[in-house]
């Protein structure tokens, strides 16, 4: 499941389908998300300060594809450039992975309404496992584990400002304590090279996103 994905899960009410905080769809921090994804499998590294798209195969996913294609046409660039840039991932993105998750029976597709959002449709939790796993995942990466997609995911949450309104108070702490100790493992340089490639480029993104929201 993409990092994107996870987020929308954990920010959905499960029975309700309501947002418990709308910003998880905000198009720059979706774009993040997805960025963070390709930086995850070593298809978009950090190079004297900007973002290079690498060569590779076809993604299994067809969003992913998409987004490397617009990518070849835009970087090199900065993470902060990349997230102004509305180009680089489909418009209506979130209402695209809502009705994919809906798809795979991850989520209901209520027929009732946010009337006071025009119309917006409701998405209740079918699949209450998958937002488990989501949580789990980032239980696994506070407790120090090397998943680079859970660690995108304690990234994006920081950066968007999710971390204390989706995540219990413990939980919330226990994040910012881990980006302090990877901010700290990547500057002492003990790291394998590309893991050390992909973390400086996940932090990239999540700082200028963190940048971007400040403006």
């Amino acid at each position: 499941m993409l990092i994107a994905e996870q987020l929308l899960l954990l920010a959905l009410d499960p029975l309700s389908g309501d947002w418990l905080d709308r910003a998880a769809a905000d198009p720059a921090v979706l774009t993040a998300a997805l960025l963070l994804e390709l930086a995850t499998l070593g298809d978009l590294r950090l190079q004297a300060g900007q973002l290079q798209l690498q060569p590779g195969p076809p993604n299994y996913h067809l969003l992913i594809q998409d987004v490397r294609a617009r990518l070849q046409q835009t970087t090199p660039a900065t993470a902060a450039q990349l997230l102004a840039n509305r180009h680089i991932t489909p418009s209506g993105l979130a209402g695209q992975l809502l009705r994919g998750l809906a798809a795979r029976d991850v989520l209901h597709r209520d027929g009732k309404r946010r009337y006071r959002w025009f119309g917006e449709q409701r998405y209740p939790i079918r699949s209450m496992q998958a937002r488990q796993d989501a949580l789990r995942r980032i239980e696994r990466a506070l407790a120090s584990s090397d998943a680079l997609d859970g660690i995108a995911l304690l990234i994006l949450l920081h950066a968007a400002a999710l971390d204390t309104r989706l995540l219990t108070p413990d939980m919330a702490t226990q994040l910012k304590q881990r980006l302090l100790g990877l901010d700290a493992e990547i500057k002492h340089g003990t790291l394998p090279p590309d893991r050390a490639q992909a973390l400086r480029s996940m932090v990239a993104i999540g700082d200028a996103l963190v940048s971007q929201r400040r403006q």
